[in-house]
């Protein structure tokens, strides 16, 4: 191993192989008492120091598609345990990262690694002064269309309003605004053109956020950006604002970071963060982006600037202004909810280009709507 890898090995010798680490549900095509027993015989295997059986164990594991074990393994090569390369170690580490598990975006980031950037109906990416293609259709695997089917709401309904949410994890959670669903009996969720009831798990009117769940599979959701914020960082809002006047298709937009601070000050609650990004009603709840594609916030408000803030605080701007969730908040809201959360992921950062994190958006942003029945 180079150097820098054998950095990387003594940095993780504390690193040990509890069972624990498992976290992540494996897409296996075995029973899951199997993985089970599997995993663990692979733990005994390590502790009792004869790492070629648990190679060959996790071998089969992760031709079976288990996340874990691709990263296990990875963290096996790079202590010199078993014989491996950087590059497998990358192939094993994406893979994982590919299901969301989060302990592989951490050891890329340590290795300096990245992962290739695939997009939807895209076999491999454009060139910048590539024609445009045409807007892609996410045609969802017929056995998480069926299971959508089951949750689909009943006929005979009318939409009251609506607004814009995204999926963050592959459990049919979505967050969006409280706003969004404020005074709403029915919600419903519409991901990859499959429409399904949505309960609210958990609703917030300070933070303007809320937290439903759909009983059916989102194989495309956000990862979080845990990261401190940067005054004039580079940002992408989605959602879908105007249908009626703008059509019914995914807005995309940019803007920057206009203040980093998230403390109350004047108009500006707590919890919230200011930034130029065009938005319009429909837009709540939709997420906001980082150049690596990790969700910093959700669209809340916007004031017209000479009407709110020149009534408030007797002055003028040039521009207006729009107000975004702060996403380190969402995930403090979150993380102290208790365990009524499935897990919630962060992502490693890669910087992408605008038409790759607008692919990203049309995959993890849904409609949130408000139904009303005959």
């Amino acid at each position: 191993m180079a150097a820098s890898m054998l950095s990387i090995s003594r940095a993780l010798m504390g690193v040990t192989f509890a069972l624990t680490w498992f976290l992540v549900p494996s897409k296996n095509l075995v029973a899951e008492s199997n993985i089970e027993r599997a995993r663990a015989a692979v733990g005994n295997y390590i502790r009792a120091g004869q790492f070629d059986r648990a190679d060959k164990l996790l071998v089969k594991l992760i031709a079976d598609g288990d996340a874990p074990s691709n990263y296990l393994r990875a963290v096996l090569i790079v202590k010199n345990k078993v014989a491996g390369d950087r590059d497998e170690i990358r192939r094993h580490l994406c893979a994982a990262s590919e299901t969301g598990y989060s302990r592989a975006d951490t050891l890329l980031d340590k290795l300096d690694l990245r992962c290739e950037v695939t997009v939807p109906d895209q076999d491999k990416p454009q060139r910048d002064d590539a024609p445009a293609s045409e807007e892609p259709k996410v045609s969802p695997k017929p056995e998480i269309a069926s299971e959508w089917l089951k949750v689909a709401p009943q006929s005979g309904y009318k939409l009251r309003s609506g607004g814009s949410g995204v999926a963050v994890n592959g459990g049919g959670m979505f967050l969006t605004n409280h706003h969004v669903i404020e005074g709403c009996s029915n919600s419903t969720v519409v991901y990859q053109q499959l429409r399904g009831e949505a309960k609210v798990i958990m609703a917030s009117e300070a933070l303007d956020l809320a937290l439903l769940r759909v009983e059916a599979p989102t194989p495309y959701f956000a990862k979080f950006d845990e990261n401190d914020y940067a005054l004039g960082e580079k940002l992408y809002a989605a959602g879908y604002p105007l249908s009626n006047q703008l059509g019914d298709d995914l807005k995309f937009s940019q803007g920057i970071l206009m203040s980093s601070r998230d403390d109350q000050r004047g108009i500006i609650d707590k919890g919230y963060l200011v930034t130029d990004i065009t938005i319009g009603n429909g837009s709540s709840g939709g997420p906001v982006l980082s150049e690596e594609g990790l969700l910093r916030g959700l669209v809340s408000q916007f004031w017209v600037i000479g009407e709110e803030v020149e009534w408030t605080k007797n002055g003028r701007m040039s521009e207006n202004l729009s107000v975004m969730v702060s996403g380190l908040e969402i995930l403090n809201q979150l993380r102290s909810f208790n365990k009524q959360i499935p897990q919630i992921y962060s992502g490693t950062r890669r910087t992408l280009r605008s038409r790759d994190i607008a692919k990203l958006a049309e995959q993890i942003t849904v409609r949130v709507e408000c139904i009303v029945y005959d």
